[in-house]
């Protein structure tokens, strides 16, 4: 597993959404962030850039992450948002070099879509975690928080197994990013199990809204019986999940799975129903795998980090997560 050396130089692309373009001050706030924490920090080429609906076209948002990567003094390349566009850049993005000079790739949302594929096609362990927008640009001491969980697992060099304790407090608020002058409010956690149980295995981590778009092509890893897989999402109604857990039902992800862990799903809308996305993921499971939902990983702050490939220890039963091995 790649970790951060002791000076830690990132370097930050754009795969999707223009986000830098939007929200420039909070972009300067993420920034000025990972400074604080003694990171370097290398831009790439279309940070504020807009075209159209994305901050390039689809070879220069590829090209912009191909330069990072060829950058030898550039640890890991971090994400600055999600979007709805990043697989278009992945036939076009330079795995052989990457396998011969394995970097930390690090995102959420619809990068997953590039995590999974480079797992698929290096073997490489991405991690999905934060962005810079997303984690790092927000104010009050969440971004610490956030950045504590990543660093954790990929600066520290923690000794194996270890437990990723759950947050006291979260939020999901939706708030103007660029006039937003002062910390969200806070909401009590408590994740929450579906069905009981524990089990070891292979953690491979999606964005529900992400999936359907890479499975089956060569840009999606392979899903092995007894694997834990995350799901994690945003913004949605509950006839946009069942549509999506169907599809992972139908294509046969649900059946081979040996344990499952569900994000928290921010700003999700039940329509006045009072039925939440485990509830409805329940009822494509037939084997009564562990299941531990409201867990704090995707769109929600702050956001737990962990990595496609690791061994991790599922235990709904106790509402744990414990990393095995990176």
């Amino acid at each position: 597993m790649k970790y951060l050396k002791t000076k830690k130089k990132i370097g930050v692309f754009s795969p999707s959404l223009p986000i830098g373009n939007y929200f420039p001050k909070r972009f300067e706030r993420a920034i000025a962030f990972l400074k604080s924490q003694g990171c370097e920090v290398k831009l790439g080429c279309l940070s504020y850039s807009k075209k159209l609906y994305a901050s390039g076209a689809i070879k220069e948002r590829a090209d912009e992450f191909n330069q990072l990567l060829y950058d030898k003094d550039i640890d890991c390349i971090l994400a600055t948002i999600g979007g709805m566009n990043t697989n278009a850049i992945l036939p076009y993005i330079d795995y052989d070099y990457l396998k011969n000079n394995p970097k930390l790739i690090v995102g959420y949302s619809d990068v997953a879509s590039l995590l999974s594929a480079i797992y698929a096609k290096t073997g490489i362990h991405t991690v999905y975690g934060p962005t810079l927008m997303s984690a790092f640009g927000e104010i009050g001491p969440l971004a610490n928080v956030s950045f504590n969980y990543f660093s954790k697992l990929f600066i520290e060099y923690t000794e194996m197994p270890h437990n990723i304790p759950m947050p006291k407090a979260y939020t999901d608020v939706h708030v103007d990013w660029e006039t937003q002058t002062e910390m969200k409010p806070l909401f009590r956690n408590e994740w929450h199990t579906v069905n009981d149980g524990c089990v070891i295995g292979r953690c491979l981590i999606f964005n529900l809204g992400t999936i359907a778009f890479t499975y089956g092509s060569d840009y999606f890893p392979e899903i092995k019986k007894g694997d834990i897989i995350v799901l994690e999402d945003t913004m949605d109604n509950p006839m946009q999940v069942e549509r999506a857990y169907a599809h992972l039902k139908l294509v046969g992800i649900l059946d081979k799975v040996g344990g499952i862990i569900v994000g928290k799903h921010a700003l999700y809308d039940d329509l006045g129903m009072d039925v939440q996305p485990y509830n409805i993921l329940q009822q494509f499971i037939e084997n009564n795998i562990p299941i531990l939902a409201q867990v704090d990983i995707g769109h929600t702050l702050p956001v737990m980090s962990l990595s496609n490939g690791a061994t991790i220890k599922l235990d709904a039963t106790n509402k744990t997560i414990e990393v095995i091995q990176l």
